[in-house]
């Protein structure tokens, strides 16, 4: 077939010129749209992890004030907890 019949109907109806560059538009406006919620996800899932970490540091320097303030209790606490996963473990 000839390129001919084309070109006619693209003289005929020049909005069609119009929509193939709107859709164009579309199409850069989607993948920026997508290249932000990727970089704000990111930037997201860095707070998140960063304020976990924050969490589990507090977390593990309050359980070395507990150990160096009463060792004997953590000791009995560590021995139970450990006898407790092992009978757990022992059942499966």
């Amino acid at each position: 077939m000839t390129e001919q019949p084309i070109v006619k109907f693209n003289a005929a109806y020049p909005e069609i010129k119009d929509i193939g560059n709107d859709l164009k538009s579309l199409k850069n406006d989607i993948g920026s749209l997508g290249t932000h919620i990727k970089n704000d996800g990111m930037q997201d899932l860095s707070d998140a992890s960063s304020e976990a970490y924050g969490s589990m540091k507090k977390w593990g320097q309050k359980v070395e004030e507990q150990i160096k303030t009463q060792p004997m209790q953590s000791l009995a606490i560590a021995f139970v907890g450990g006898l407790a996963i092992s009978l757990l473990m022992a059942r499966r």
